[in-house]
């Protein structure tokens, strides 16, 4: 019975300390993006003169400023992601749906929506 409790007691220590350590590591990882975030909104407009000055110069317009087209592209992915979640989240929603009204999933027409909310949300996550 001794040797139980002694092996019990080291996995809950064992167990304790990595719940520890994650926790510790999650707490600096917290702090670190609250400064680095205020750090970046205080000291933005000398940000954006150091990567204009890095940046290749263009003819001074906005549609060929180097830092607006780079802002444009992610843009552009981000809202290509977004739009393919929602076809993805809606295909699979329907296809559900309609399994379960053709019989061949009876709870379809039941779980659709949330299996299409599930499944567009899943898509977002590379």
């Amino acid at each position: 019975m001794q040797d139980r409790v002694i092996e019990g007691s080291g996995e809950i220590v064992a167990i304790t300390g990595e719940l520890l350590r994650t926790l510790v590591e999650l707490s600096f990882y917290m702090i670190l993006v609250l400064v680095l975030s205020i750090y970046m909104l205080i000291y933005a407009p000398r940000i954006g003169t150091l990567v204009r000055g890095v940046m290749p110069p263009g003819d001074g317009t906005p549609q060929d400023d180097f830092p607006t087209r780079v802002q444009r592209a992610v843009f552009g992915y981000v809202r290509g992601q977004l739009l393919f979640s929602l076809i993805m989240g809606t295909s699979a929603g329907a296809a559900l749906w309609l399994f379960g009204v053709l019989g061949i999933f009876p709870d379809g027409r039941t779980y659709a929506f949330a299996f299409g909310l599930f499944f567009g949300l899943m898509e977002l996550i590379p």
